[in-house]
């Protein structure tokens, strides 16, 4: 019996793999991996000279490395591996606690940062099995070599660590916050000394790349220091759940709840640059582009053309699942890569599909109205409305008849919608846009003038 369930098993994790990978589909994706039990975590950081450093962990793994581990991704052979070895795999705990129970399961790593100059250097709070009950301490460790081995840091007993920051031009110096306290290591991880303390302060920590004087500290509330993490000074009351960096005109992005901030002066006043509809799960700047930001929420991914000020719905035909939790573009790439609740995906930018469902209130019939601007460069907005529950499909025609672009194919409810396409990939001249609904079909002409 445990042998046929194997095979079974075994045969299921075939069909799920054979899945994860498809040809560039006419929606403007290819689902890289797929996972049925979804992911958990997206890490994902950017060199000051662009490259960067990008991972996901699946809450089961299907590579057959073991459990609750980050994997990477390697788009030449187009697969999956463990990323650093493992070092990242959570760790089974198992111990009796008396009068019959026992407790057991997977302790994930608290915090983490790999080397921006050094991928082989990496810092990691995590936990350490051993013969005593419990069986395991908290640890911060240290690897010099990808994961493949990984000492105690010295100075510390058993510490949870909120952040974890390394220098991004000079990985000697690095910084760790637990429980008030900003520690300093000059020595990539050897030994340490308490730097500075922010009361009750339990957050991340991020180093400036343009100014690495500059150190961000925020959890609840954000703090900036100025002179290399000696001193900490109090910014904002707002809660920012990611910072990230724009290489190209030196500022700086974040974001809380459904808006993005901006600042121009390295974090010191901040901005509102965009709210969107719904809160966002993950934002990405575009290392090619200083002016393209990409954002996430539950409803697909969004981008942004002019530094984050408008955001239009950029991709939201991914499937099997919307809601985006990792984002990261790849310098020279026509594409980004976006992860999902279920699955990760390459998402090309020669393609823009992304419905929006403006009004709930059912038309009276099919329609499908005029673009507007029209001539468009390079953005126009289609807007129709479908009076029955059914498959839409909305695509793009040259003047000789062929397909340039697919923008919707999937099951609308009734109402009325809006799609926001982008023509940037074509060449200026006349497009016809066609709407079918089940029987119905309409198709009009449209001007794009470059």
């Amino acid at each position: 019996m445990k042998i046929h369930k194997y095979f079974i098993l075994v045969l299921f994790f075939l069909i799920i793999q054979s899945s994860n990978v498809n040809s560039q589909n006419s929606y403007g994706w290819e689902r890289i991996f797929n996972s049925i039990y979804g992911f958990q975590e997206f890490y994902n950081q950017q060199n000051p000279d662009n490259n960067k450093y990008w991972m996901v962990r699946p809450i089961s793994n299907m590579i057959n490395t073991g459990n609750y581990e980050f994997i990477k991704y390697n788009k030449t052979a187009n697969s999956w591996y463990a990323a650093s070895n493992s070092i990242f795999r959570g760790v089974y705990y198992s111990y009796y606690l008396g009068g019959g129970h026992s407790t057991s399961g997977y302790f994930l790593p608290l915090s983490y940062n790999v080397s921006y100059s050094d991928s082989n250097f990496i810092l990691i709070n995590t936990l350490i099995p051993h013969d005593q009950n419990p069986p395991y301490d908290i640890r911060l460790l240290i690897s010099y070599d990808n994961g493949i081995t990984k000492t105690d840091t010295t100075g510390f007993g058993i510490k949870r660590f909120s952040g974890i920051a390394i220098n991004p031009f000079n990985d000697s110096v690095c910084l760790a916050v637990s429980t008030d306290t900003i520690y300093r290591s000059t020595d990539r991880g050897i030994t340490w000394f308490g730097n500075s303390v922010i009361p009750n302060f339990s957050g991340s920590l991020s180093i400036n790349p343009m100014d690495t004087n500059i150190i961000y500290a925020y959890d609840d509330s954000l703090f900036i220091s100025s002179d290399g993490g000696n001193n900490f000074n109090f910014i904002l009351n707002k809660k920012f759940n990611r910072i990230v960096f724009n290489f190209s005109d030196s500022s700086v992005f974040a974001s809380s709840k459904n808006k993005l901030y901006r600042s121009s002066d390295h974090g010191f006043n901040w901005s509102i640059a965009d709210t969107l509809s719904d809160s966002i799960t993950y934002f990405e700047t575009d290392p090619d582009n200083e002016d393209i930001v990409f954002a996430g929420s539950v409803k697909g991914l969004y981008r942004s053309i002019n530094g984050g000020e408008d955001f239009t719905l950029f991709n939201n035909s991914f499937s099997p699942s919307r809601k985006v939790t990792g984002i990261c573009k790849v310098a020279n790439e026509d594409y980004v890569y976006v992860s999902t609740e279920e699955a990760v995906y390459k998402c090309w930018n020669s393609y823009v599909v992304g419905v929006e469902n403006i009004s709930t209130a059912i038309p009276g019939s099919f329609y499908l109205d005029q673009n507007y601007p029209n001539p468009f460069n390079p953005s126009t907005n289609l807007e129709f409305g479908i009076s029955e529950l059914g498959f839409v499909s909305l695509k793009v025609f040259d003047m000789l008849g062929k397909e340039v672009a697919l923008l919707l194919n999937e099951k609308l409810n009734p109402g009325k919608y809006q799609f926001k396409f982008d023509g940037s990939s074509l060449p200026s001249g006349i497009y016809f846009y066609r709407l079918t609904a089940g029987k119905n079909i309409e198709t009009r002409k449209m001007l794009l003038l470059k």
